[in-house]
């Protein structure tokens, strides 16, 4: 039965788990789905997660593998440090392939191979297979099984197959190999319902087959999935032989997985999460982006000071900047996620780059002209006695706000022109720079219009 709102177990949960009711909580969780207790188990403590997953291991191996490939990786594995070997191996080998792939890759060399000698040899086989291609490949992401038939044969045999294929995992689609398993063509489930038993699959695919490299970026798997909207895609070498399938459920955790790593990026904290890394990476990680703004807080310290006879003259100027400076940033934060977001999704190439940024710098000039005029009208309203502090506080901010988008905008093309990623172009060094910028056309045109 579907639990709409299974968070109302936790805290049940945690008070069995405290008493140590192991019997308890596997009876109030006997009903539950895999992905919703890996959801409730999010937000347990570290301590309460591993009593919890070694409680379920012991009563039923299968459920814990679901839970284990339902988990994020860097937080599953930690669940197996109380596991013994032979523990490990009875869970490892009820995960699919590829999720099996996955943790083991996160171990050490010493266990992993401990492991594979432990585990059948189909598995460990399947394992190694896998682990040989680099990471966020489709080859580490595929599923090395799938449902292939010869040309020769006919549909009633394709139909008998499947029937009999219960270790193929989703298998939307039939593939039509040759003797050497080279991919020759596809056929939809649905399609093969559809045509008389004696037809010949030769006489019903599709040749026109969409199918990636094992080496293709899972990105850009991801992308042909989405562009071509299909639930699975098949991974053939350069010889055209069928390796394996990437499912759309895997395309699925590719998509966040990214989605999370352009964001951290964005933020200036590295593609990785705070669970993958120990607090000596975290720092390092850290060192190098915060250096930026602390390096812009420096530069702006210097134009304010390079100012201090505005400023000493008319000490109200000094009330305004961290408008300027803020309003500037966040524009160009705003426009350098939508750039570097249409970059890394394909929205946004070299073509219409000059049309997105156009109209990131019009949206920026009404932006900029009403907030604008609503400072203008608030200094005007409270420090009206000093001649043409309005006007420059609200020119300031509408030209501030204009460099901003145009940072913003141009900085990720800029970042990917130099084969860089252009995600990284986010929040330290794209509003540290409009900072810098906007801070000097404030006081340049306050030195323009006050002094002059």
């Amino acid at each position: 039965m579907y639990q709409p709102n299974v968070l109302v177990l936790l805290e049940p949960l945690r008070k069995l788990l405290h008493r140590g009711a192991a019997k308890r909580v596997v009876h109030l969780l006997s009903n539950v789905r895999a992905v919703d207790i890996a959801r409730i188990m999010t937000s347990l403590s570290d301590h309460d997660r591993k009593t919890l997953f070694t409680i379920l291991s012991a009563q039923n191996t299968k459920l814990a593998a679901d839970i284990l490939g339902e988990i994020y990786p860097a937080v599953g594995i930690s669940f197996l440090d109380d596991c013994s070997k032979e523990e490990l191996v009875s869970i490892l080998q009820e995960l699919p392939s590829d999720d099996r792939a996955e943790i083991m890759g996160d171990m050490s060399d010493e266990m992993r191979e401990e492991l594979l000698e432990l585990m059948r040899e189909r598995e460990s086989v399947e394992v190694q297979d896998l682990l040989r291609y680099g990471e966020k490949t489709a080859g580490r992401i595929m599923i090395p099984e799938f449902f292939a038939l010869p040309e020769d044969a006919q549909v009633k045999e394709a139909i008998e197959y499947l029937q009999k294929s219960a270790n193929v995992e989703m298998a939307f689609y039939l593939y039509v190999v040759s003797k050497y398993d080279h991919l020759l063509g596809v056929i939809s489930l649905r399609q093969l319902l559809l045509v008389p038993p004696e037809t010949k699959l030769r006489d019903v695919m599709s040749p026109d087959v969409i199918s990636v490299h094992p080496d293709t970026d899972q990105e850009d798997v991801a992308r042909i999935v989405a562009r071509y909207n299909l639930l699975a895609v098949p991974v053939a070498d350069e010889q055209g032989k069928l390796l394996g399938i990437i499912t759309v459920d895997d395309v699925v955790d590719v998509i966040r997985e990214e989605a999370t790593e352009d964001i951290l990026k964005l933020a200036g904290v590295g593609a990785e999460t705070i669970l993958d890394k120990s607090t000596l990476r975290n720092f390092l990680t850290k060192l190098p982006w915060l250096f930026v703004p602390w390096l812009g807080q420096i530069i702006a310290a210097n134009i304010i000071n390079s100012f201090q006879g505005l400023l000493t003259k008319i000490i109200a100027l000094a009330a305004f900047i961290p408008v300027v400076m803020g309003m500037g940033g966040n524009v160009a934060t705003q426009s350098s996620t939508i750039v570097s977001r249409g970059l890394v999704t394909g929205r946004v190439n070299t073509k219409n780059f000059w049309k997105v940024m156009l109209r990131e710098l019009m949206v920026a000039v009404l932006l900029g002209a009403v907030y604008g005029v609503m400072l203008g009208f608030i200094t005007k309203l409270q420090m009206g006695s000093i001649p043409f502090l309005s006007f420059t506080v609200s020119l300031s901010v509408f030209c501030a706000m204009i460099a901003a988008a145009a940072v913003g905008s141009f900085g990720p093309l800029a970042l990917q022109k130099m084969g860089a990623d252009p995600a990284v172009s986010g929040a330290p060094l794209v509003t540290t720079t409009a900072d810098i910028i906007g801070l000097a056309i404030y006081f340049g045109i306050a030195y323009l219009l006050l002094l002059r």
